[in-house]
This record gives C-alpha cells, structure tokens and sequence, in this order.
C-alpha cells in the first residue's frame, strides 16, 4: 500500500449555497451596512434649537438603527465551513475554516505520532491525546464512504489509530 500523495478530506458541506440564499445573504449585509451608515447620517442633519428631547430621539434611534444594522450584517456574513484534512504523507491532522470568501483558514493542526487515538465511526471524528484526553470530538457531514482510518495504521508505527 502506498503513502498516499493528497490528503484526506474527513469532512466538508454537503452541498454549496444557492443562488437564492447567496443573494439573500448578500441583501441582508447590504440592508446592515446601510441601516449603520444611517445612524450616523442623522447626525449630520442640521437642526434648528438643540433640544435636549430631540437629541434624546435621535440617540435612541442611532442606537437602534446601528444594532438592528450589525445584526443584519452578522446575520448575513457566512460563518463559514469546517474541514478536517488528514495528511498521510507529512502526518497531520488540520482543522481547517473555509471563510465564506473561499480562503481556508488553518485553525489548529495535530500531528499524528502525538495521538492516541484518530477515529472517524458514524459520521463523527474523535482525536484524543496521551492520557485519554478528548482533543476533539466533531460530526461531520459527508463522511460517509471515507476510507478506514485504521488502514493508515502501518504508516505511522509510533502511533495507535
């Protein structure tokens, strides 16, 4: 069996975002960014008496305006998408986030002769350390059909997957 060149997707999003939900995330950013420019803008209008009621009105309605704005923007933006990449041919194990941009994000990368224990059984990635303690436990969708993380066994002697 040969050391594999590529790695190993262990899990990714079952299927991409529509059109349509693409578009209604990108309405909701817009409706933030422009809801928070708002709340400055009312600033900006001149007024005849700086009564203190009036600026107590428009405080209030800056500060929803810019919260309902950055709730809306928030909601918009894409959390993005976890990805656990094992790569047999340098050892690793990488927790990767895909930015709703496209750019992967490395979060945390594990190498494979410091684990006990690399499971992947019923959708769900287990990694513990030394001693039994739990790194990490995910489900993972689109796992399934993934090679047997056991045949990797012979390929790194110091460890026991």
């Amino acid at each position: 069996m040969n050391t594999p060149t590529q790695s190993i997707v262990l899990g990714q999003p079952d299927e991409p975002i529509s059109r349509i939900g693409q578009l209604a995330r990108g309405t909701l950013v817009f409706a933030g960014v422009v809801l928070c420019l708002s709340a400055f803008g009312l600033w900006l209008v001149p007024t005849e008496s700086p009564d203190s009621g009036k600026a107590l009105m428009r405080c209030l309605v800056s500060v929803l305006f810019s919260g309902t704005g950055l709730a809306l923007f928030f909601a918009g933006r894409s959390p993005g998408v976890d990805e656990f990449r094992l790569d047999a041919k340098t050892g690793y194990l990488s927790h990767i986030l895909r930015g709703g941009d496209g750019i992967a994000r490395l979060q945390r990368r594990y190498a494979l002769s410091e684990l006990e224990e690399l499971s992947l059984t019923d959708d769900v990635l287990i990694v513990r350390a030394p001693g039994g303690r739990e790194l990490l436990r995910v489900a993972l969708s689109g796992a399934a059909g993934m090679p047997d993380l056991n045949l990797l066994k012979s390929k790194f002697a110091q460890v026991s997957l």
